[in-house]
C-alpha cells in the first residue's frame, strides 16, 4: 500500500491551539498521558550530565506545555551509546474519526557531527518511513530555535497508528527534547484540521450547508492578510477544490452571525494569500482561483474593541450563477411603484454582474459590476427609490438616468442614506410620466450578494377643494385628493376623478348617465352621493374603503320588459335586502337559483327557490324577480339600492348541479357586485376563476313575451345572449345587439360552473363606462378581444318568418384549438322554438373558436333543433363577417339534398316539416377564394353547386370544371328540360316553376363526373 505522509509545519507555537479532547497524548507529565505504554531502547537515565530522561528543564530549555518534557543531552556516556536512543509508541486505534492529525513538538540546539531528531509512523503495523526533524553535521549546526512542531495528517483509510521517536546527540554542549505528542481528531479550529467543503452547482446548495461557530474558537498561527490586521479576530478554516472550468465561486453563509463574516482564501496552509474580503456580509464572490486546484479558505468574525460578532453561522460554496437579467440597461428590471418602503420591494443582486459601458456615475466610487432598474415616474412626479438590506450587509451606491439606455443623462445619484446606513436613497420632484433608469452598484466594488430596492410615492401628495363652483386647486385626479364643500353635479361640471374623495355633511353629488366618480382610494360621505341611472362609482384600490355618516343611494332602471316577465338583479350594495330593493317586484317570484339541487333530467327540481322579502342579497349573487303586472307593456322597472357600496375583493359561491353525470348543466346565477359596470374579460379571465367557472357568460335579454299556452315552457332559454372571452357574443334576437363583454351594474347573469369553489370579483373589474343599461351592447360592434386584430368572426342565423331564431358565432383566434377550449367555446344554453349550433366532440356550442385558419378548406358541423310542430320553412344565412374571411367562400353542404349553397349570395331556405334535432345534415365550409388545390387536397374538387337567386338557378363547379350537361326533372322523373353550357356557370330560367316544386337537376362535366342535385323552388 502505498501511503502518502503530509507534513505542515508551523511557526509561531504559543498561538496554536486545539480545542477537543486528543484521541492520546503522551506530555511526559507525572499523569493525565494516555498514550502509553513506552518503550525505551535505554531506560530513563540522569547521570553525570549525560540524561535520557522525564525532566523540568534543561539549560536553555524548558516545557513547550505544562511542567515537563523528555529530555536528551549527551547520549554517548552514561546514558546511552554512539547510535539512535529511541522511544516506541504502542498502537492506538484511530478508526472512529474523521480527520486525525499527529503532532509532537521537539526542540534542538547546536546538533552537528551527525546528531539527528527524527521519528517514523506505522499505519496498521507497516512503517511510513524514517522522516529526520533535525541534521546536524560536521559542517553545519542544526538549532530549531525554540520549540517546532510536526504535524503530519493521517488518511482516513489507517486503522491503526503507532510510533518511534528517534534521537541520537554524543555531545555535552549538546541537548534537545520532545514534547507534547498527540494524535488529535482534527479541528478547523486551525488551518491543518480545515473542513472540506464542496462546490455545489448555483441554487442547489441549500440542505448541505455546513454548521460553524466561532464562539469558541482562538486566533490562528496564519500570518495577517490586508484585510485581517487584528491578531484577535477568531477563524475557522475550511478546504475546497475548484471544479474544472471554473475560477470563482460564492461563498454563502447564513444563521444568527452569518451576514458579519470576513474571509480569505490561501493557496496552502500559512501560504499565499489569494483572496481577502473584511466587507461582514453573507454572501463573498471570490475570484482568481484556478481549475482544479485545492484552496484554504479561513472565515472570521471580528473581535475588536467593543466589537464582538462571534457567533453560530452556516456556509456553503457555490458555483457562480449567469449574469443578472438586468446586468444591461436594455434589460432593466421593471420596478412596480407603491405607496411605502414596504410595498413592492424587489431583492437584487449584483452576483456575477459585468460593468456597463455607460460612463461612471457621480458618486460611491463606482468601479464596475452594476444591474439595472427601470420605473415611471407618478403623474406627481414625486418618487423615491431606495436599496435596504436584504440579508447580505452591502455597501451600494445609486443613480437615476433620464433618455433611453443609448443615450442617458444622469439626474441624481447617491451614495450612503446616513452615515451609519451604507444602502442609498434618492428622491425625485419632477420628471412626472417620464419613464428612468436606475442603476445599482457596490462602493468600490468590494461585495457582491443580494439587496432590496423599491420604488414609491406619496398616496395623496395634494388636496383640492370644491366649493360649488370651483376647485381651489386644480381639478382633482389620481394623485389630488378632493373636497366636496359645496354640491355637484356631473351634468354641468362633468365627472369625477380623484385619489381620495369626501363629500362633506348637507353637500350633494350627482353622477349621471355616463358620467363617473372614480376613486384611487378611500371615500367619506358625511353628505348624500345620488348614482343616478347609467351613472357610475368605481373605486380601484381593493384595499380602499367606503365610509358612510351620510346617504348614498343607486338608481337602476330595467330594460323594457313584457308582462310576467323577470328581471335578472344583483345588489351593489352591502345588506341590501330583497324587500328593500325590490320592492316593486312580485313579491312571491323572486328566486335564486340552487345550482347544488339542480338537476335537469328531473323537471320539479329545477333549482329554483324562492326567497323572502327579509332574504339579504348575497354580494355577487344574482336573483330573478318578476316585474310590476299592470299598466301597460313593455314598461320599465325603477329599483333603488341604499346604504354602503361593496367595493374590493368579494368572493362568491360557484356549485355544481346535482347530477353529477353530467358536466355541462353546472350553471350558477350570480351577478356584477359593484355600482360601476365591469369587464366580463377580466373576470373570466383572472387566474382564480379560471379553474372555476367556464369562458362564457350568458345574459337574460327577455325579449319573448311569456307562453301561456298550457303543458309548453313559460320563458325560451334562448332569450339568452352569450359572450365568450376568447371569441365575443351573439345575439338572443334578431337584429338584436351583441354583448360586448360589459356588464352593467345590478345585472344578474348565468356563469357554467366547472368546479366547486368561489368566484372571485375585485376593483380591478371594474370599468367606468358601459353601464348605460341592463344588457345592452354596442350593434355589430366586436369586444375588446377583436380589436388586436388576431381574430376571424362569422355569425349565422337560423330563423323564419313567423320569428324563430337563434344564433352561432364561429371565431378564429391565436389561442383556440379544435377541441374544446374553456376561454373560447361557449355551450348552448337550453332550447327555444329554434336552436343553432356547433358540435365539436359531441357538445353543443353557442360559440365556437377554432385556430387561424390556414387550410385553404375548413369544415365546421352545424346542428339545430326545432319545436315547430308544423311545416316551417326555415333560412340560414350570414348575419355579420369580421377579419379574414372577406377571402374565403362561405359555403352551407345541405347533406340530405346533396347541395353546396354559397351564403356570400345569398340565405339558404330549407322546409322543416317536423320537430326535432338534427345533427347531421348541414356543415360550413370555408374555402379560400385563391385557392388552387389539387384534386387530391381540395375534397371539394369536381363538386357542383346549385343556387336559387331571384328567379334564376345558377349551376357551377367549384374547381372552375366546365359543365357539359344539365338535364331537368320533375319529381315523377319527366324531363323537363335540357343544356349544354361548355362552361363552368350556367344560369337557368325558373320563373316557368311553380313556388313549392322539386326538380331533380342530372349534371355531368367535362372529365366525365355526373351529381344529382335535388332543389325546391321558392
Amino acid at each position: 500500500m502505498k501511503t502518502k505522509v503530509i507534513l505542515l509545519i508551523l511557526f509561531g507555537i504559543g498561538f496554536f491551539s486545539f480545542a477537543q479532547t486528543p484521541i492520546a497524548i503522551q506530555s511526559f507529565e507525572t499523569s493525565g498521558d494516555t498514550w502509553v505504554p513506552l518503550t525505551f531502547s535505554t531506560p530513563p537515565c540522569n547521570s553525570n550530565n549525560d540524561i535520557w530522561d522525564y525532566v523540568t528543564s534543561l539549560p536553555e530549555i524548558n516545557p513547550s506545555d505544562g511542567n515537563q518534557f523528555w529530555g536528551i543531552q549527551d547520549l554517548d556516556g552514561n546514558c546511552g551509546g554512539t547510535g539512535f536512543e529511541t522511544i516506541a509508541f504502542p498502537d492506538v486505534t484511530i478508526s472512529a474519526y474523521n480527520k486525525v492529525i499527529f503532532t509532537f513538538d521537539y526542540y534542538a540546539i547546536r546538533f552537528d557531527n551527525g546528531e539527528d531528531l527524527k521519528y517514523q509512523l506505522f499505519y496498521d503495523g507497516i512503517g511510513q518511513g524514517e522522516v529526520i526533524v533535525v541534521d546536524g553535521n560536521n559542517s553545519n549546526s542544526d538549532n530549531t530555535n525554540g520549540w517546532k512542531t510536526e504535524t503530519v495528517e493521517i488518511p482516513n483509510t489507517v486503522s491503526t497508528i503507532s510510533l518511534i521517536l528517534y534521537a541520537r546527540c554524543n555531545g555535552g554542549n549538546e541537548r534537545a527534547g520532545f514534547d507534547n505528542v498527540r494524535l488529535q481528531e482534527a479541528s478547523n479550529d486551525v488551518c491543518e484540521g480545515a473542513e472540506d467543503l464542496v462546490v455545489y452547482d448555483y441554487g442547489t446548495s441549500a440542505g448541505h450547508e455546513v454548521n460553524g461557530n466561532t464562539s469558541n474558537t482562538t486566533p490562528s498561527a496564519m500570518s495577517l492578510t490586508t484585510c485581517d490586521r487584528w491578531a484577535e479576530n477568531y477563524d475557522l478554516f475550511y478546504s475546497f477544490t475548484m471544479p474544472v472550468g471554473e475560477t470563482a465561486l460564492n461563498v454563502l453563509t447564513y444563521g444568527p452571525n452569518g451576514n458579519t463574516i470576513n474571509l480569505a482564501v490561501w493557496d496552502d496552509c500559512n501560504g499565499n494569500s489569494v483572496f481577502c474580503s473584511n466587507e461582514k456580509s453573507s454572501l463573498h464572490e471570490v475570484t482568481g482561483l484556478t481549475p482544479g486546484n485545492t484552496y484554504i479558505l479561513q472565515v472570521w468574525h471580528d473581535v475588536i474593541g467593543g466589537t464582538n460578532d462571534t457567533g453560530p453561522f452556516t456556509i456553503a460554496l457555490e458555483k457562480l450563477p449567469p449574469p443578472p437579467a438586468n446586468d444591461d440597461c436594455l434589460t432593466a428590471t421593471r420596478l412596480t411603484v407603491g405607496y411605502s418602503g414596504s410595498e413592492n420591494v424587489l431583492t437584487g443582486t449584483n452576483v456575477n454582474a459585468t460593468n456597463s459601458a455607460v460612463s461612471s456615475p457621480s458618486c460611491a466610487s463606482y468601479q464596475g459590476r452594476d444591474v439595472w432598474y427601470t420605473a415611471t415616474v407618478p403623474a406627481s412626479g414625486i418618487l423615491t427609490v431606495e436599496t435596504q438590506n436584504a440579508g447580505d450587509i452591502m455597501d451600494t451606491g445609486l443613480a437615476i438616468y433620464s433618455g433611453n439606455c443609448g443615450a442617458l443623462t444622469q439626474i441624481a445619484c447617491n451614495d450612503d442614506i446616513s452615515g451609519n446606513n451604507l444602502y442609498s436613497r434618492i428622491s425625485l420632484n419632477g420628471f412626472a410620466n417620464s419613464i428612468i433608469y436606475i442603476r445599482v452598484w457596490t462602493y468600490r466594488n468590494q461585495t457582491s450578494g443580494n439587496f432590496n430596492i423599491v420604488a414609491y410615492t406619496d398616496l395623496c401628495p395634494y388636496t383640492t377643494r370644491w366649493n360649488g363652483s370651483r376647485w381651489n386647486n386644480g381639478k382633482p385626479n389620481s394623485y389630488t385628493s378632493a373636497v366636496i364643500s359645496g354640491n355637484y353635479d356631473t351634468a354641468t361640471s362633468g365627472s369625477i376623478e380623484a385619489c381620495n374623495c369626501t363629500i362633506n355633511s348637507n353637500r350633494t353629488v350627482n353622477i349621471r348617465a355616463n358620467d363617473h366618480l372614480t376613486v384611487e382610494n378611500d371615500l367619506i360621505v358625511d353628505g348624500t352621493l345620488e348614482v343616478r341611472h347609467e351613472g357610475s362609482l368605481v373605486m380601484k384600490n381593493d384595499d380602499g374603503s367606503i365610509s358612510v355618516n351620510g346617504t348614498i343611494n343607486v338608481y337602476k332602471t330595467s330594460a323594457p320588459f313584457n308582462q310576467y316577465d323577470y328581471m335578472y338583479w344583483s345588489s351593489p350594495m352591502e345588506n341590501e335586502t330583497i324587500g328593500n330593493a325590490l320592492n316593486t317586484s312580485v313579491a312571491d317570484r323572486i328566486y335564486w337559483f340552487n345550482t347544488a339541487a339542480y338537476d335537469e333530467t328531473v323537471y320539479y327540481n329545477s333549482g329554483w327557490e324562492a326567497v323572502s322579502g327579509s332574504t339579504v342579497m348575497t354580494p355577487g349573487m344574482g336573483y330573478i324577480a318578476m316585474g310590476p303586472i299592470s299598466g301597460n307593456f313593455p314598461q320599465t322597472q325603477d329599483i333603488l339600492f341604499n346604504g354602503i357600496p361593496n367595493t374590493g375583493i368579494i368572493e362568491t359561491p360557484i356549485n355544481l348541479s346535482a347530477d353529477n353525470s353530467n358536466d355541462y348543466d353546472d350553471w350558477n346565477l350570480i351577478g356584477n357586485p359593484y355600482p360601476s359596470a365591469i369587464s366580463a374579460d377580466s373576470l373570466l379571465n383572472h387566474p382564480l376563476n379560471q379553474q372555476v367557472v367556464g369562458g362564457s357568460i350568458y345574459l337574460w335579454t327577455h325579449n319573448t313575451a311569456r307562453n301561456t299556452n298550457p303543458g309548453e315552457f313559460d320563458y325560451t332559454s334562448d332569450d339568452y345572449a352569450v359572450y365568450t372571452y376568447g371569441i365575443g357574443g351573439i345575439t338572443a334576437v334578431s337584429g338584436g345587439e351583441k354583448p360586448t363583454g360589459i356588464i352593467a351594474s345590478g345585472q344578474g347573469f348565468f356563469i357554467d360552473g366547472i368546479s366547486n369553489g368561489v368566484i372571485t370579483f375585485n376593483n380591478s373589474m371594474r370599468v367606468a363606462t358601459g353601464n348605460d343599461q341592463f344588457y345592452r351592447g354596442v350593434p355589430n360592434k366586436a369586444m375588446a378581444a377583436t380589436d388586436s386584430g388576431n381574430i376571424s368572426r362569422i355569425w349565422l342565423n337560423l330563423s323564419s318568418d313567423n320569428g324563430a331564431y337563434n344564433q352561432v358565432l364561429i371565431g378564429f383566434s391565436d389561442g383556440a384549438t379544435t377541441g374544446m377550449d374553456r376561454d373560447y367555446d361557449g355551450y348552448k344554453f337550453g332550447g327555444g322554438w329554434v336552436s343553432f349550433y356547433t358540435i365539436v366532440d359531441g357538445n353543443d356550442l353557442a360559440v365556437q373558436g377554432e385556430p387561424p385558419l390556414t387550410d385553404e378548406i375548413k369544415t365546421i358541423q352545424l346542428g339545430y333543433d326545432s319545436f315547430i310542430d308544423k311545416s316551417t320553412t326555415l333560412k340560414i344565412g350570414i348575419d355579420q363577417i369580421e377579419g379574414d374571411l372577406d377571402n374565403y367562400d362561405i359555403l352551407l353542404k345541405d347533406k340530405n339534398l346533396n347541395l353546396i349553397h354559397d351564403l356570400k349570395v345569398e340565405d339558404y331556405n330549407f322546409v322543416q316539416n317536423d320537430m326535432g334535432i338534427f345533427n347531421d345534415r348541414f356543415e360550413l365550409i370555408l374555402k379560400n377564394s385563391n385557392s388552387t388545390l389539387s384534386v387530391q387536397e381540395n375534397s371539394l374538387k369536381n363538386d357542383i353547386l346549385v343556387i336559387q337567386n331571384d328567379e334564376q338557378i345558377i349551376v357551377k363547379t367549384a374547381d372552375g370544371t366546365l359543365i357539359h350537361a344539365i338535364n331537368i326533372y320533375s319529381i315523377l322523373g319527366k324531363q323537363i328540360a335540357s343544356y349544354s353550357p361548355e362552361s363552368n356557370e350556367f344560369n337557368v330560367n325558373a320563373s316557368g316553376f311553380k313556388s313549392g316544386e322539386i326538380l331533380l337537376l342530372n349534371i355531368s362535366t367535362e372529365n366525365n363526373i355526373t351529381k344529382n342535385k335535388k332543389i325546391i323552388i321558392r
